[in-house]
């Protein structure tokens, strides 16, 4: 039987004027673990997976809370496995749930993409976003080789 696993390793960051925190709290390294023709056929759904707590303030004006979105990219142009094995990126799809407007599922470039927007406090605190994943759903992986493949994400908190 072909087994293919998928990890993906995330980091987060900020970029912004004021206070801004992006912290994880839950779901750091995600594995999808392909060892079924079922889940090879239909792909594999994280739900609700990674948790992120947000923390954003303007600092410059008294009791603001702007908008801020999330962006994601990969830090590859591809998904490379240890035994010299790609795949495209396009086989992993993101969808960002919680304060604002999700974009729905994305699929993931190595280019910014933004994953929720129009967030925003109404009040000192925090606001938890929740990432889900899915793997092999909309672009299968029927015929791919089998490896250990790899990605890293950056998730980026921005102003709007």
């Amino acid at each position: 039987m072909k087994k293919l696993l998928v990890v993906l390793f995330i980091w987060s960051s900020i970029s912004l004027f004021g206070q801004a925190r992006l912290n994880i709290s839950s779901g750091s390294s995600v594995n999808f673990y392909f060892n079924s023709y079922q889940k090879y056929q239909t792909g594999i759904t994280y739900n609700d997976f990674t948790k992120f707590v947000v923390y954003y303030k303007d600092t410059t004006v008294a009791n603001s809370f702007p908008n801020w979105r999330i962006d994601v990219k990969a830090l590859t142009p591809q998904i490379n496995g240890a035994g010299g094995n790609t795949l495209n990126l396009d086989i992993l799809e993101l969808q960002a749930t919680g304060a604002g407007t999700s974009a729905g599922y994305q699929f993931l470039t190595n280019t910014d993409i933004s994953l929720l927007t129009g967030a925003a406090e109404t009040a000192p605190g925090t606001v938890t976003v929740s990432v889900s994943y899915r793997c092999g759903v909309t672009n299968s992986l029927l015929g791919k080789n089998s490896d250990y493949y790899v990605v890293d994400l950056l998730f980026t908190l921005m102003g709007e």
